[in-house]
């Protein structure tokens, strides 16, 4: 079991608290049973582009999902998997370019990887074959759409490799909240 390591809040810089705040936005725009996904408003649009293309956020997202309980996750990715579609669908929109539907297929895509990555008591019925081969077909969306992030890259080569899912989900789970959403440390990609 890991260490909780104390968080000095005086520590804590505007920009931080900024990025925090960010995160819980987007996760309660994911988690919002009465948000409509299909007819996403330019500001939610934003918001998604936001949660994928910066670091420090799109890493704060992984983290809570890698530690959040199996039905938080599945409602997670049912979201972001609507959402996804719909940017694609929308894609003559003027304000949706191709390469933020492929950020937004590359965080699907590392979603459904760290979920792969973790075994649960009831899973014996679960094909994770099937959902590691869904997880490439993603991660060639997102660089045919052109997405440039260091994650889409760490993912490929996660997938070429053979790595198992489970270390992708041991590696979120190694750090804290704290150290994945502090600015210090990050560069933008």
């Amino acid at each position: 079991m890991g260490k909780i390591k104390e968080i000095e809040l005086s520590n804590i810089n505007e920009e931080h608290l900024t990025t925090v705040q960010s995160v819980y936005k987007v996760l309660a725009f994911l988690l919002d049973e009465d948000a409509n996904y299909e007819a996403l408003t330019i500001e939610e649009l934003e918001l998604i582009h936001l949660a994928t293309s910066n670091i420090k956020i799109r890493d704060g997202v992984l983290k809570y999902f890698s530690d959040a309980p199996l039905e938080i996750r599945l409602d997670i990715m049912k979201s972001f998997t609507i959402i996804t579609q719909v940017m694609v669908d929308r894609t003559d929109d003027d304000e949706l370019d191709p390469e933020a539907i492929g950020y937004s297929t590359m965080l699907l895509a590392a979603f459904m990887l760290c979920h792969a990555g973790i075994k649960q008591d009831a899973d014996e019925d679960r094909d994770v074959t099937t959902e590691l081969k869904m997880v490439d077909k993603l991660l060639e969306q997102a660089t045919e759409l052109g997405c440039q992030a260091s994650l889409l890259h760490l993912l490929l080569l996660t997938r070429r490799h053979d790595v198992p899912p489970r270390i992708f989900y041991d590696s979120l789970a190694a750090v804290s909240f704290h150290l994945v959403t502090d600015p210090t440390g990050h560069e933008d990609d």
